[in-house]
Order: C-alpha cells, then structure tokens, then sequence
C-alpha cells in the first residue's frame, strides 16, 4: 500500500510511551500540553479514531467485550442518552440530491430536482408551487412535497408533511421510509415517537438498497439506538454502504478494523480504507491518514513530515478541528526535530479554527497557548474569553480552574464586559444542516 512505510509498525515502541516520555523531558511541550492537546487530538487518533459526531466515547465504552452484542434493557432510556450525547440520527445524514431523481421520466425529472434545488436553498414555498402541477400520487413528488411542507412555519405543517411522506413510504421509496424512521427515533414535536416503528422503517429502507440508510443503521448498532450494541452488524451495515461507493461508512469501517470492534483487529485494512475515504475527499478521513503519518514522525520512524502535513493540510483546508489542531501543535513542538519549527503560523492556525470552528478543543489549545505567552503579549481578557469558549459545556476542570485564576487578574468591570462579549461563538453551519443541504451547509 502507498504510504504505508511511513505507518508505525505495531511491534514498535507506543507512540502513546513516546509521547509521555517526550512529554516529560522537553519543558516547551509540556507546558503547551498542559491542557490536553495531544490527549485530545493525537492521543484520540492513535487509540482508535472516533467522529465524535456520530459514533462518540460512549459507542466505545459501552461495547465489553467487542464482538459480543449487547441488549439494552430499556430502548428508549439509550435513545434519551442518545439524544443528550449527540449519537442519534440525524436527517442530514440520510444524504439527497437530485440523482435520486434520475430514474424518473421527464418532463417530471426536471421538475422535481428543480423543486428539491429550491427546498435545499430555504425557499419551501417556490419548492411546493413548482411541484403543483406534478402527478399527485408519485412517491417522489411525495417525498419533496413532504419534506417542503415540513418547512413550513405555520402550526401543523411538519404532522400534514409527514403524512406526504407515509404515503411515499406505503409506494416503497426508500428514501421517505428513511425520513420517517429518523424522525420517530428522536421524536419530533407533532409526530409521535415510536422507536420500534422507526427501526423498522429504517431498516426497510437499508433493505430496499438505501445507502445512506444502511450506513445510519451501522451508526445505531454502535450507538445503541436500534436496541442493541453489536459491532458486528454494524460492519455487516458499514460494509454494505462501503460497498457501493458510500464515503462515510468506509471512514466508520476503518475505525471498526483500528479497533478491532465486531471484527478482528487489522491497522493495516484500517488504513487502507482510511486512505480510501480520504482520498474521496472526507474531510476526517483526511485528518485520519494525516494523523496516523504524524505518528510515524513523531515516534522518529520518518523525518518527512510532508506526507502528514499533505493530508493534515487537506482536511485543514475543510476546517477540520482536529486536523487543524495537530498541524498547530506540529508548527509548535514536533516540527523542531527537523527544523520546522514556527510558533506564529501556529498559533494563527490555531485563531483560525477558532475562528472558523468555534470547536472547544481548539479554543482550550489556543487558551493554553496565549496562557503560556506564545502569542505575544499576555492579553488576560483575550485567554479568559477562550477558556470560556473551552468551557462553554460546562464539563471542562481545568478550563474552569483557569476561570477562577485568571479571574482574579481582572476587575469586576472587565469580567463583566467579557461575559458580555460574543464569546459563545455562532457554531459552525455544518451543525444546523437541514435534510439534504450541501456540507458545510
């Protein structure tokens, strides 16, 4: 495989030992550390990559021993965690566009991607008038016309949409059964949660041949939602969708094969359907293969970093977080090995997922960083609105300890017009994506 000499050969020292005892002996490392920034981003790739999106620790830990499926006593109690831990589906990720359409004769093709373009760009009403003179009772006119009507603002409309989309679902499309099946999972106001109607419907869709369906169901037998946690249907689902071309299930694949979850460990599959999915454009994916080229770096096995920083810089270039975090910290601390070291691009890429991001990750790497001076002079507003940010969950310590510190440097006037300020940044468009808009949406 391509790049493969540049992968750490697991009968090899850990990197995770490399890192403590690079951690331990270099002083510069250790303070940028302090707040976990390798924890959370090297050290979270090497044990096993996780979209902490769809998947989450909590897949992870649940799961003892890995190729053992595991029962839920109480469905809906794991579909309320679910909810809370951002593990249940999302309509987004049921992925539509207007070659769903291409089947369909014309004139009524056209009609239809014109009436979806128009759902997709917000504009519901232009989207319904297009489709009035459509015939009635076609599944896909169905379909668009049930998810327009969902838009709507006025009261009942997401009850009277999805009512378009039952009848799709009772003609057999795929697609509505899959809508469906994702709104009584989570259960939506106007429409009555049912879990077990919503598996169901879900995995008729898979059956009928619904990628994007199929690689959902993956994502439940993992999460817990389709009423068990059974690595090894989800890599029966993942491989399915991989299969035919589905990008994202070749990505969960990898991690199934790093892990050794509901199959036998492989690194070398993993990283070769890693690549696979990276070099079809995933942006995490991309952070992945760069991730694992860094580690090689890192633990002295190559002085090239170009192959990493090549991948790291892609999935950068999609406002990655975690890709964007390692390059800063390779810029800062692993770059000084061969003289590649720049601690001003660093910290800037640093500012820039921030910026771009409003991840939480970031905004604990570039507090610490500022913390310690690397970033000019020592603005204590500027650090403690960025703990802030790191913190906004309320779930990090030492965020918050660096709050209760930091806050005796200010005065009462200025933590108040630093609370006052737009610290809790508009996140990032991609995590309000309605069904079938373009990511980042």
């Amino acid at each position: 495989m391509a790049g493969q000499s540049h992968i750490l050969p697991s009968d090899k020292k850990p990197a995770f030992r490399l890192l403590i005892d690079l951690y331990s002996t270099d002083n510069t490392f250790r303070n940028f550390c302090e707040f976990a920034v390798i924890g959370a981003v090297v050290l979270f790739f090497i044990h096993g990559y996780q979209s902490l999106s769809v998947i989450g620790k909590a897949a992870r830990s649940a799961v003892s021993p890995a190729h053992t499926a595991q029962a839920l006593p109480d469905q809906n109690d794991i579909v309320k965690f679910a909810r809370r831990s951002n593990l249940a589906p999302k309509l987004n990720e049921l992925g539509l566009d207007e070659r769903y359409f291409a089947n369909d004769p014309e004139p009524l093709r056209t009609l239809l991607a014109e009436a979806w373009h128009a759902y997709r760009n917000k504009k519901s009403n232009k989207a319904l008038e297009l489709l009035q003179p459509a015939p009635a009772d076609h599944p896909h006119v169905l379909l668009v016309r049930g998810l327009a009507t969902m838009a709507q603002p006025q009261d009942g409309m997401l009850r009277a949409g999805a009512r378009y989309l039952e009848q799709a679902a009772e003609k057999s499309d795929p697609k509505s059964m899959a809508v469906l099946g994702v709104l009584h999972i989570i259960g939506t106001p106007g429409l009555q949660h049912d879990l077990e109607k919503g598996q169901k419907l879900i995995l008729s869709a898979a059956a009928k041949g619904d990628i994007d369906a199929a690689r959902v169901v993956g994502q439940g037998y993992l999460s817990g939602w389709m009423g068990t946690i059974d690595p090894g249907l989800a890599l029966k689902y993942f491989g399915f969708a991989a299969d035919r071309g589905d990008v994202r299930a070749t990505l969960f694949l990898a991690d199934l094969y790093y892990t050794g979850r509901g199959v036998a460990k492989d690194v070398v599959e993993g990283d070769r359907l890693a690549e696979k999915a990276a070099g079809q454009g995933d942006a995490e994916a991309q952070a992945m293969v760069g991730t694992r080229r860094m580690q090689a770096y890192i633990a002295g096995v190559t002085d090239d970093p170009s192959d990493a920083l090549k991948w790291l810089d892609l999935a950068a270039q999609r406002n990655e977080p975690h890709a964007i975090e390692l390059l800063a910290n390779f810029y800062i601390n692993f770059g000084a090995r061969t003289g590649n070291t720049d601690v001003a691009k660093g910290i800037e890429i640093l500012k820039r997922c921030v910026d771009q991001t409003s991840n939480a990750s970031c905004a604990m790497a570039y507090a610490s960083a500022l913390d310690n001076g690397l970033g000019g002079v020592r603005d204590v507003k500027a650090i403690y609105a960025m703990y802030q940010m790191a913190n906004r969950e309320g779930r990090n310590d030492k965020a918050r300890a660096r709050l209760a510190e930091l806050g005796k440097e200010l005065s009462a006037t200025d933590r108040i017009q630093v609370q006052m300020e737009p610290t809790q940044r508009e996140l990032p468009a991609l995590l309000n994506c309605r069904f079938g808009e373009p990511q980042p949406c």
